[in-house]
């Protein structure tokens, strides 16, 4: 099974399919990672297939209390429940699942000053695009809880784990009870085919007409010009002899403190890299115990002023989880790894996971799907367009410490397929004689 053909993979050993052409066709129609289409295709899977054999699962409002509401007297609600990322690491086909569930998504997109009206939105944009001060009012007339019968809102706005403001943004929005019950799912996946993948759905889209490899070589360049002499990736560089010390060491080890801390003091860096800043806990005196209008996040230095930093850090993971960390515990946080998730081929227990650490209170009862290993979004075309093997390998040492640095911060998670399992080609022959 390649890496390319798992977000389709997953989605299908979901939901109860008739046909491989028929998955198929529903998977081109709106099941991607590409934005606008997820809300058509949860609403036709729900229509399509919702009631089939009895083996919908849903749950009735009053048996929603635990899930996450919190809403004012006007029926705005502050959702509490996140799939927070990756960007093509399975969102959109998790969110599926929990729309099939009854899930209420957004009812409006933003961007920067701007909504447009939506109906069960999977991604409101709202963290990971403003610019200014965030506005509770503004983000929770988005969720209106007359439009969700089941009183259970999940925001799964990917984007929001590689915006370096965006979980300081949503901090200053809740009050302490909100933090406290807040949940977040992230699942992971390895780097290189993560950012190949979202190649590709650039590429579908038609946002560009470049390559795979022009892409990637754009890209790495305005890395290297981004992380050019910064004394922070130095001094993270310094530390890596430390990191794989504790990966090699022995699980007791790896837990220990001193690991935690080199971890914690590696993942910082690597977040300072990308925003250029110290992005610091909010204090609660700052923003009140129970109300929360929303509030500039509070930084050391002057950071980027970008919501999106440079495309090849989106598969940097420790500085991604080290922002999330800063505002909320470890025990709000779910880590997935989709490879995992594809190898074990338990849809039932993988949903159920996710349904209890969510608290909402129901059954996973998925039917049974045959694996329709060959059902693929990607064009024949774009099964060829990857990238040459020197650029392979230079993409692959920029990942490497950084997933060295994320195993140190997570001792029990296991580690990401190498990434010679992502394909690469030669590079043309006149290019060779160069």
């Amino acid at each position: 099974l390649s890496a390319s053909m798992v977000p389709a993979l997953i989605l299908l050993l979901v939901l109860h399919v008739s046909s491989a052409a028929h998955a198929a066709e529903l998977v081109r129609q709106g099941f991607s990672d590409h934005d606008g289409n997820t809300t058509h295709a949860a609403e036709h899977f729900r229509s399509e297939f919702g009631d089939r054999d009895g083996h919908r699962s849903a749950l009735m409002a009053d048996d929603r209390s635990q899930c996450s509401t919190s809403c004012d007297a006007d029926g705005r609600c502050m959702p509490l429940r996140y799939l927070w990322g990756v960007q093509k690491g399975g969102t959109t086909s998790m969110w599926a699942m929990l729309a099939e569930h009854w899930a209420c998504g957004a009812n409006a997109k933003f961007s920067d000053t701007t909504s447009e009206p939506k109906h069960s939105e999977k991604e409101s944009h709202y963290m990971a695009s403003i610019s200014g001060t965030p506005s509770r009012d503004r983000y929770t007339g988005a969720f209106l809880l007359s439009r969700c019968a089941s009183k259970c809102f999940v925001e799964a706005t990917p984007g929001n784990m590689i915006a370096p403001l965006a979980a300081a943004r949503l901090r200053s929005m809740m009050s302490a009870t909100e933090a406290a019950r807040a949940r977040f799912i992230i699942q992971l996946r390895e780097p290189l085919s993560r950012h190949v993948s979202y190649l590709h759905m650039k590429i579908r889209a038609n946002y560009t007409q470049l390559s795979v490899q022009r892409i990637s070589e754009i890209d790495l360049y305005h890395w290297e010009a981004h992380t050019a002499n910064r004394p922070e990736l130095l001094a993270m560089m310094a530390m890596r002899q430390d990191v794989r010390e504790c990966n090699s060491a022995p699980l007791s080890t790896r837990k220990s403190p001193k690991c935690a801390a080199t971890a914690t003091k590696a993942a910082s860096l690597a977040a300072q890299l990308v925003s250029n800043c110290i992005i610091l806990p909010f204090r609660e005196d700052q923003l009140g115990s129970e109300t929360a209008a929303g509030s500039d996040p509070i930084t050391i230095g002057e950071c980027t002023r970008y919501n999106y930093p440079p495309a090849l850090s989106w598969g940097l993971y420790p500085g991604q989880l080290h922002w999330l960390l800063t505002h909320f515990s470890r025990q709000q946080l779910l880590l997935l790894n989709m490879h995992t998730v594809v190898a074990a081929n338990d849809p039932n227990a993988y949903l159920q996971e996710i349904l209890d650490f969510l608290d909402i209170p129901t059954v996973a009862q998925l039917p049974e799907v045959d694996a329709l290993a060959h059902v693929n979004s990607a064009t024949e075309s774009q099964s060829t367009d990857i990238l040459q093997c020197d650029l392979h390998a230079r993409l692959s040492a920029v990942f490497a410490p950084y997933n060295e640095i994320f195993y140190a911060m997570e001792p029990e998670y296991g580690q990401f397929p190498p990434t010679s399992d992502e394909p690469c080609k030669s590079a043309p022959s006149h290019l060779l004689m160069g």
